[in-house]
C-alpha cells in the first residue's frame, strides 16, 4: 500500500516517514499546499501524485485536510484521509499485533515525485539498497561523517531530496545527530540558521545557493559579533 504523505510538522513527519517504512507501507512525501489563492492548482497536482502512486490513505494534519480532503473524491484508489495527530494519542491497546514485514533490499522504500516545475511531476521508485548506497556514498565518502564528533543542522523541506535523504536518511543510518529548524521559522528569521549552528556546535549544514545570500544580507553586525562558527566542518 502506498500513503501520501502531506506533514509539514518536521518530528511528526520522520515519525510517520519511518513508521510507514517499519510496517513495510510506501510512503509518498508531499509537498504541502503553500498559498491558499493556488489552491486549485496544488490540488490539481496532487491529484495527479496520488492517482500515479496509487495512494490508499492520505496522512496530513488537522489545519491541511480540510483544505485536501476533496481528493478522497478525485483519486479512485483512495479511501480516507487520516490527521497525523490521531496517532500521537493511539495507546498498544487500540493498535492489533505487529506483524513484521518480509521487506528486501530490493523492495520499494518510498515514492519521490519530482517538483514539477519544468513538467508534470515524475515519480521514482526508491528502494532500500538505492538508499543505502547514496546514505553511504554522502556519509562516508562525501562529509567522511564522525558518529561520535559530528551534529547536523538544517532547516531544509523534509518532501524534497536534499532534506529527506540528507538530513534524515543519511545521518540515521550514520547515526549523527541533527537539529531540525523549522522551514518557516528560517524563512521569517533566516539568522536563526546561524544561530543554531553556534548554540548547538552544528558541524554539517546544508543549503540551496540562495539561503547562504538570504543569511548573509539579513545578518546584523552585532549578529556577527556574537556567532562563533569555528565549530564548522562541512558547508555544502
Amino acid at each position: 500500500d502506498r500513503v501520501a504523505m502531506v506533514v509539514p510538522d518536521g518530528e511528526d513527519f520522520v515519525l510517520s516517514f519511518l513508521g510507514a517504512i517499519r510496517a513495510g507501507v510506501v510512503p509518498v512525501p508531499m509537498y504541502p499546499p503553500l498559498a491558499l489563492n493556488r489552491l486549485d492548482a496544488y490540488v490539481a497536482s496532487a491529484q495527479k501524485i496520488m492517482t500515479t502512486a496509487g495512494v490508499r490513505l492520505l496522512l496530513t494534519s488537522r489545519q491541511i485536510s480540510g483544505l485536501i480532503y476533496s481528493l478522497v473524491s478525485k483519486v479512485d484508489t483512495m479511501e480516507d484521509v487520516h490527521p497525523v495527530e490521531k496517532l500521537r494519542n493511539l495507546d498498544d491497546a487500540q493498535l492489533p499485533p505487529f506483524v513484521d514485514p518480509n521487506v528486501s533490499p530490493d523492495d520499494i522504500c518510498f515514492l519521490q515525485f519530482t517538483s514539477g516545475s519544468t513538467s508534470a511531476p515524475k515519480g521514482v521508485e526508491v528502494s532500500h539498497a538505492n538508499l543505502v548506497a547514496n546514505a553511504r556514498a554522502i556519509m562516508d565518502d562525501g562529509v567522511d561523517a564522525d558518529a561520535d564528533a559530528d551534529h547536523g543542522v538544517s532547516w531544509l523541506p523534509l518532501y524534497h531530496d536534499m532534506g529527506l535523504i540528507g538530513f534524515v536518511v543519511s545521518p540515521l543510518i550514520a547515526q549523527i545527530r541533527v537539529t531540525f529548524i523549522p522551514t518557516e521559522l528560517f524563512v521569517r528569521r533566516p539568522s536563526c540558521w546561524m544561530q543554531t549552528i553556534h548554540d548547538v556546535r552544528g558541524t554539517i549544514t546544508f543549503a540551496p545557493n540562495f539561503a547562504f545570500g538570504l543569511a548573509a544580507k539579513r545578518a546584523k553586525r552585532a549578529q556577527l559579533e556574537s556567532l562563533d562558527l569555528s565549530c564548522l566542518r562541512v558547508v555544502g
